[in-house]
């Protein structure tokens, strides 16, 4: 009997918005990222809600461009974003955010993610507020879909 390969899943993902230094929100700057979510069985996943991240974020006058390594965990009403980086000045960064899905609201909620940046010491330096662009980026999202 030959053995079932365990298959997985990949998407891509993209989001966009504004990040302000904790203190200073008439300071907001552009804050992105495009990642690729995957895993290498779909039934892990399902047991653990956990999928991998890795892409490049874009925070202007943080990372200009900084290759970043991560996690989503689904659980209960929430997918949960973890996402590290390096910013311009060589210290570790962290994006940690989440989508609380309501269902009165449900696209919304499934587009819109906030979160904080925290730094290497733990320490929150920044808010974010992301979105998903329904119109400009549901289409490649959608075909980014495939077995992995």
């Amino acid at each position: 009997m030959a053995l079932v390969k365990r298959r997985g899943f990949k998407f891509d993902e993209t989001m966009s918005g504004t990040y302000a230094p904790i203190g200073a929100p008439e300071s907001a700057k552009p804050f992105a990222f495009s990642v690729r979510a995957h895993t290498e069985s779909a039934a892990r996943t399902l047991k653990t809600g956990t999928t991998y991240l890795q892409g490049t974020v874009r925070a202007d006058g943080l990372a200009h461009s900084s290759a970043a390594e991560g996690t989503l965990v689904f659980s209960r009403r929430r997918l949960r974003y973890e996402l590290e980086f390096s910013g311009d000045d060589g210290e570790r960064y962290r994006f940690e955010g989440e989508k609380r899905l309501r269902f009165p609201n449900l696209i919304r909620s499934m587009t819109l993610l906030q979160g904080d940046i925290v730094n290497g010491a733990g320490g929150v330096v920044a808010s974010a507020e992301l979105e998903f662009d329904v119109r400009g980026d549901l289409l490649a999202f959608v075909a980014s879909w495939r077995p992995a």
